[in-house]
């Protein structure tokens, strides 16, 4: 039997051992997509005298784990749903900014004397 077929058959295999490790149909349908990908790509390595089902539990397993470890690091992340209003948003900074580079500009334009009073005076608290 050739490879291919064999990965098909051990499908549903993997799926049951997915769904156990992720909890979540979903995840598990794409951990074993990538399963099956990482596969077929390294066919190379997978040792004909050993059963294949091991190596292909071993690489779900390796993939499951890397994607916990890379959540870990991107932290919580929601889908736009699950966004309360205003949570996630944050206040556009371009007119800031263009508001200081004109003032900057204008301040510019100032003689020396103005400049260093508009500047020295102290803010009001």
């Amino acid at each position: 039997m050739d490879f291919r077929t064999e990965l098909a058959g051990e499908i549903p295999h993997l799926r049951r051992f997915a769904r156990a490790l992720a909890g979540d149909a979903a995840l598990a349908d794409d951990l074993v997509q990538d399963c099956i990908e990482r596969a077929l790509n390294k066919s190379h390595l997978c040792d004909p005298a050993r059963p294949l089902r091991a190596w292909l539990y071993a690489v779900l397993r390796n993939i499951f784990v890397s994607s916990l470890r890379r959540g870990r690091r991107s932290g919580v992340v929601k889908t736009i749903d699950e966004l309360v209003e205003g949570e996630g948003a944050t206040r556009p900074e371009q007119e800031d900014r263009l508001a200081a580079s004109q003032i900057a500009a204008a301040l510019d334009r100032l003689p020396d004397s103005q400049r260093e009073v508009i500047v020295l005076k102290p803010l009001k608290r």
